[in-house]
């Protein structure tokens, strides 16, 4: 697959959030019996069925486009159900195989290019870095399992990612670097000394050596992540509180990287808001894009659910722009 024999399209999703007890006692939200669509229903996370009709609406539509997920696989609060650990990792494992039998024309694992978010640990924003920085998470190593054993890791982006969460992948003239913002986050759990910890995961020094090879060889970069380096609107207006996601400190140093890379990268893409929403500020100068259209319990169709096609091109000029 490359930039133009897609025509720079690509397929962006984001907070599924599949509960695979929709319907039954342990459902997040309202949903707790067979009386309630199959399909979905608001105010509830996304059933299988729906999940599927999506996928499949995609493949009918766009069989030659790759996707992007900026995460939450995932249903909220996976941490309520009887057996949280091992249905977590069932779900994700159902949700990788439902990307890897997808009938698309593009080969794996170019197919889907795709981060974690804080409702895919248990319990939310739990996510441990202070085990040596080697295995930061009892569930992180069996979802990478789960994505390299149906083609959606390389080998040597499972190296990565099984640490925290993190690869970088190209695809002919673009870079996709994910990232793991929630060990940025102001929720995380357990709290770090942020002071005496500068580069949780060494995920800073990560996204520079990312950023170098891809200018040196002469690419451009697109960043994915889940939770956005934005103000917290939704605490700042309703809750008085936390004027932005991401611990001011790592902010800092994200958007001073990003600064200093800025003719690299072609754009940003989040998740997390529940909400479309292009944020443009002098910190983050690369196009900004915050998109969970396909939170399901707010379908923008009635019993469907929502994705967008972005389109990367280059202008004449050599200066990259977003088409949607």
């Amino acid at each position: 697959v490359s930039t133009q024999s897609t025509g720079g399209k690509y397929i962006f999703l984001s907070d599924i959030h599949y509960d695979p007890y929709y319907g039954t006692s342990e459902a997040f939200g309202p949903c707790v019996d067979n009386t309630y669509s199959t399909y979905g229903n608001k105010g509830c996370d996304a059933p299988l069925k729906l999940v599927t009709s999506t996928l499949n609406d995609i493949t009918a539509n766009y069989p030659n486009l790759p996707m992007i997920l900026t995460g939450d696989w995932l249903r909220h609060d996976m941490k309520e159900v009887p057996n949280s650990q091992q249905d977590a990792v069932d779900a994700f494992a159902t949700m990788t195989k439902l990307f890897a039998n997808m009938t698309h024309v593009i080969p794996s694992p170019t197919l889907l290019t795709a981060t974690l978010g804080n409702n895919d640990v248990v319990p939310d924003y739990y996510f441990d870095i202070t085990n040596n920085n080697t295995s930061p998470h009892s569930l992180l190593g069996n979802m990478t399992q789960a994505m390299t054993n149906n083609s959606l890791l390389s080998v040597e982006e499972a190296a990565t990612f099984s640490r925290c969460a993190m690869f970088s992948r190209t695809i002919d003239d673009l870079t996709f670097v994910v990232l793991n913002t929630l060990v940025w986050s102001r929720k995380l759990d357990p709290p770090i000394n942020t002071t005496a910890i500068t580069d949780p995961c060494g995920q800073f020094a990560f996204l520079r050596t990312a950023l170098e090879q891809t200018k040196a060889g002469g690419r451009k970069a697109v960043l994915l992540s889940h939770i956005p380096p934005t103000l917290n609107l939704f605490d700042v207006l309703v809750l008085s509180k936390d004027d932005e996601y991401l611990v001011s400190s790592y902010l800092d140093q994200y958007s001073s990287i990003l600064q200093e890379f800025n003719a690299t990268l072609a754009a940003q893409f989040y998740g997390h808001t529940h909400e479309l929403s292009v944020f443009g500020d002098p910190l983050f100068p690369a196009p900004g894009f915050v998109l969970s259209l396909i939170h399901i319990s707010e379908p923008t169709r009635l019993l469907s659910i929502s994705y967008a096609v972005f389109c990367l091109k280059k202008k004449k000029k050599h200066n990259n722009k977003i088409q949607t």
